[in-house]
């Protein structure tokens, strides 16, 4: 059988229907033949990425006809929230694998839906895995951990039986897995989300930072860091289970979503002509060698502030400050290959 990673080392792309269809011939989907049957539920946002999310739906459900050994099941979000509520569901209906199509967005809500099974009289053990067909603005996640190296291997990989324990981070007690922040990049990317909800690419985090900072000053903050209390005026705080957000910004370039830990990034009382010229090395991770930013690993982190300051956690706000964050080590299975 033909493996869609085969002799393919393309950089990351979010899932491309189109290109797929222009596939030669002998690829096709397929689960081996000595695994058991796959419960997939698959949760789609058929609005995330201007509606590449819904026609990766349709390709999917239409090429899963044809593979033995998976049963799907496909709903399509109506409302903030409803892919939590559905991938709740899904466990209580007893999916193995619950499948985010759309972006980091739609990831977040399915992974707190997958935790709130924790508190079910009939807790399924193990919880279900996740996986993502990445179809959304940023596709940071997916972008940050390195996840497929084709769209062909990001379908092919839910499929597979592989996957891999990863940590949840907890914003008091909202989950998040990618990168969570405060200040700045909170009030970013509650205006990416209202203004450019569908388009792709780094760009629209760009104009916008660039835009809101015109108007943004830094903010006293209150932190502590495992115990450790100290203040700080900063532009933002970022606080990344893994690495990337913004459409490739490696605001937390050593976050490791499986070390147990929390990486806080602190962006400290930088001036507006600092904050734009160093904003092209936050793409390469190369911006902790300036020396009003600061980088630690915690497992606790506490926050607060004498005015209100936005919180978010992979793109979704989440109020003000103030705000613990703390780690679930290993807390999920994601579907991934072992690197």
């Amino acid at each position: 059988m033909t493996n869609f990673d085969a002799g393919r080392t393309a950089s990351f792309a979010p899932f491309d229907p189109t290109g797929l269809s222009r596939s030669p011939p002998n690829y096709y989907f397929h689960r081996k033949e000595s695994a058991g049957v796959l419960r997939v539920l698959f949760i789609v946002n058929p609005i995330a990425g201007g509606g590449r999310a819904e026609k990766a739906a349709r390709f999917l459900q239409t090429e899963l006809k044809s593979v033995r050994g998976v049963e799907s099941d496909f709903k399509r979000t109506r409302e903030a929230g409803h892919a939590e509520s559905m991938a709740l569901d899904g466990v209580r209906h007893g999916c193995t694998r619950v499948v985010a199509v759309g972006g980091d967005g739609t990831l977040h809500e399915v992974v707190n839906g997958i935790l709130a099974a924790s508190s079910l009289e009939a807790r399924p053990d193990p919880l279900p895995s996740i996986g993502l067909i990445p179809c959304g603005t940023g596709n940071d996640f997916a972008r940050g951990m390195g996840l497929y190296s084709t769209a062909h291997s990001a379908l092919q990989t839910v499929l597979d039986e592989g996957d891999i324990n990863i940590d949840v981070g907890l914003i008091n007690d909202r989950a998040f897995v990618n990168v969570a922040g405060f200040g700045f990049d909170a009030k970013v990317a509650k205006l990416v989300t209202e203004r450019y909800q569908g388009k792709r690419s780094a760009l629209p985090y760009l104009v916008t930072a660039l835009r809101t900072l015109k108007s943004y000053a830094p903010t006293m903050l209150h932190i502590e860091v495992d115990g450790v209390a100290r203040e700080a005026r900063a532009l933002l705080g970022a606080v990344g289970n893994a690495s990337t957000y913004g459409g490739g910004m490696k605001i937390c370039p050593k976050a490791v979503a499986h070390d147990g830990q929390l990486d806080l990034c602190l962006v400290e009382d930088v001036t507006k002509l600092e904050t734009v010229v160093n904003l092209a090395r936050v793409f390469r991770g190369s911006h902790l060698s300036h020396p009003k930013c600061s980088y630690t690993q915690a497992t606790r982190i506490s926050v607060s502030a004498d005015e209100d300051v936005l919180v978010h956690a992979d793109g979704q706000m989440l109020g003000t400050l103030p705000v613990t964050f703390s780690i679930l080590p290993g807390a999920l299975r994601l579907a991934a290959k072992r690197k």
